[in-house]
């Protein structure tokens, strides 16, 4: 434990020198935040404030799995613990620019003198309950040369997507049932799992899961609905009827204690089953920054109040 004073929505920089072979390492791939690096072999830049020791730039997190603040000084702060894929991750949003919704979030409620705190679990590509060798059916815009798993390797029958993480449903645990002082979870997964063949079924008793467990530990449980994705690669592996019947379980089934409706806030009125134009980025799937701030502005902050254990 180290005692020195962080500031709110300030980064934190962690420097590592690592004298021989690191062998396997963890790692976030697409944490959006640059990082600097030496080469091989270039000795302890651990000291250079100037950077001119660290000249190769990396967008990816290594070794580093998190950093726990303290307040000493207050006992109102709680964690709530968003669990999700890319759109948590924070795909498509500017790097560097720390315009995730979380991070929205977490300065929504700053704003208003909160001091609780959001915790970002969202893994590019991470699933709900589906395994992350499963098979992935790619669109009808992916040409048949492109095809290929998300590692890289080309033309293989199975997506196997090594930064991906395991199901919500094996990493809820260490994401966020281990984290310090949980309060609450936001669950906003799915699409990849779609995107996957899932089923109707496989969704919701995925979901169902997380939520008794959450439960089972004291917690409050709010989901997202999952967002429109037709043009992206998942739109030919699912209908989007599975997407609009797994969002009507959601809204309806009264399983969670607050819905925050994502697809309402991103959908095109006159075309549902696409992202709102001014929202997306590009490839159909992923929000704009513009997007993701209106993710976060639907967020009701009346549920997180400080002192209370919701």
């Amino acid at each position: 434990m180290l005692d020195f004073a962080i500031a709110p929505e300030k980064d934190v920089a962690v420097t590592f020198h690592l004298p021989g072979d690191s062998g396997a390492i963890t790692w976030h791939a697409k944490a959006l935040v640059t990082s600097y690096m030496n080469g091989f072999g270039d000795g302890d830049a651990a000291a250079d404030e100037s950077g001119a020791m660290l000249p190769f730039e990396i967008r990816s997190w290594l070794w580093l799995t998190e950093i726990q603040s303290f307040k000493t000084d207050s006992g109102d702060r709680t964690t709530i613990v968003a669990i999700g894929d890319s759109i948590t991750d924070g795909s498509a949003s500017t790097i560097d620019g720390h315009d995730r919704w979380p991070d929205i979030l977490n300065k929504r409620l700053r704003a208003v003198g909160s001091q609780n705190i959001v915790v970002n679990a969202g893994i590019g590509g991470n699933r709900i309950a589906a395994l992350r060798w499963g098979p992935v059916v790619y669109g009808a815009l992916a040409p048949k040369d492109l095809i290929a798993d998300q590692s890289g390797a080309p033309k293989t029958p199975n997506s196997r997507c090594e930064a991906c993480g395991e199901p919500a449903i094996a990493r809820l645990e260490r994401d966020v049932l281990g984290l310090p002082n949980v309060s609450a979870v936001i669950l906003f997964e799915g699409v990849n799992d779609l995107g996957a063949g899932a089923s109707f079924g496989d969704v919701i008793a995925g979901m169902q899961d997380i939520i008794l467990r959450a439960r089972a530990r004291g917690l409050k449980v709010y989901g997202g609905t999952i967002t429109p994705y037709y043009g992206f690669a998942y739109d030919v592996a699912t209908p989007d009827l599975t997407r609009r019947q797994i969002n009507d379980w959601i809204r309806t089934s009264k399983a969670i204690d607050a819905v925050f409706d994502f697809d309402e806030v991103l959908r095109d009125p006159n075309s549902p089953t696409r992202i709102l134009r001014v929202y997306d980025s590009g490839d159909h799937g992923h929000p704009t920054d513009a997007g993701y701030k209106a993710l976060a502005d639907v967020i009701d902050l009346r549920l997180f109040r400080n002192g209370e254990r919701h």
